[in-house]
């Protein structure tokens, strides 16, 4: 449906989620935002609870936002334990592998294993959930089809349905990438940097 908006933006023609921008590119609507539902807690990172006490209670919502959706306000965090894998990408993986073998970051998730950054292995499975929610806080949603012509698209809230707690998810699905923006990558691109779920 994106697409078939956004090739209908690019001929003049009328559309319900994009615009045309002045530089001739296009972007979301302004009233329209994007809402992501899952009924449990995404595999990966943010099933890992360690690092933090649980809870589901957001530490503080921006009162002054002018929108349906108010932004949960995101405190920095301090990874003190990257060695041990708190900020680390992990890929989906059913192999039974001995969680005792030496790859730096200890136990992980059931169902998942290490990314290695270099993709040398047939057996790397895709990123899991966590992780490409991750990614899509930090470059925006689409595909290489849609980057050719349409602003990063970011997400405005994700709801989690069950086994929910917010330090955890707020460490996955975005604070772990707190410091990819353009006051620390200067040379990232409008649209792009972490937006906070």
């Amino acid at each position: 449906f994106l697409h078939e908006d956004l090739l209908r933006c690019w001929k003049g023609e009328t559309t319900v989620l994009v615009e045309r921008c002045k530089d001739n590119w296009c972007k979301l609507r302004d009233d329209v935002s994007l809402h992501l539902y899952t009924s449990s807690v995404p595999c990966g990172n943010a099933s890992w609870k360690r690092w933090a006490k649980g809870g589901s209670q957001c530490p503080h919502v921006d009162s002054q936002a002018s929108s349906l959706w108010p932004k949960q306000l995101h405190p920095l965090i301090h990874l003190h334990a990257r060695r041990e894998g708190q900020a680390a990408f992990l890929v989906k993986s059913d192999l039974k592998e001995d969680q005792s073998k030496p790859h730096g970051i200890g136990p992980v998730p059931a169902g998942t294993a290490p990314f290695l950054s270099e993709c040398r292995h047939r057996s790397q499975g895709p990123l899991s959930c966590s992780d490409k929610m991750a990614q899509w806080s930090a470059l925006g949603l689409g595909n290489l089809e849609l980057s050719g012509g349409l602003r990063p698209l970011h997400l405005a809230t994700c709801t989690v349905g069950r086994k929910f707690s917010w330090p955890h998810a707020a460490r996955a699905l975005c604070c772990r990438l707190q410091d990819f923006d353009r006051s620390h990558v200067e040379e990232l691109p409008e649209g792009y940097g972490i937006q906070h779920l």
